[in-house]
């Protein structure tokens, strides 16, 4: 079937399509789109707040002290 044609006021004026098409996306890339990114900032905060959490058992040597004989 050919496309309609509506005439054109000016020249150069390109001949617009009368319905926008619509483009169906699948749930799929509403999920890469949408839920990835909520995913994403959830394990960021997780990360966040296990490296603020405070050491339980420290197990490393202790560091460099002063020389307590200079009391």
């Amino acid at each position: 079937m050919p496309r309609k044609v509506r005439a054109h006021r000016y020249i150069g004026e390109v001949a617009a399509p009368d319905q926008p098409e619509m483009v169906s996306m699948s749930p799929t890339v509403y999920l890469l789109m949408f839920g990835l990114p909520v995913v994403a900032i959830v394990v960021i905060i997780g990360l966040a707040i296990y490296q603020a959490s405070p050491v339980e058992n420290d197990e490393r040597e202790p560091g460099p002290q002063q020389d307590q004989s200079e009391e």
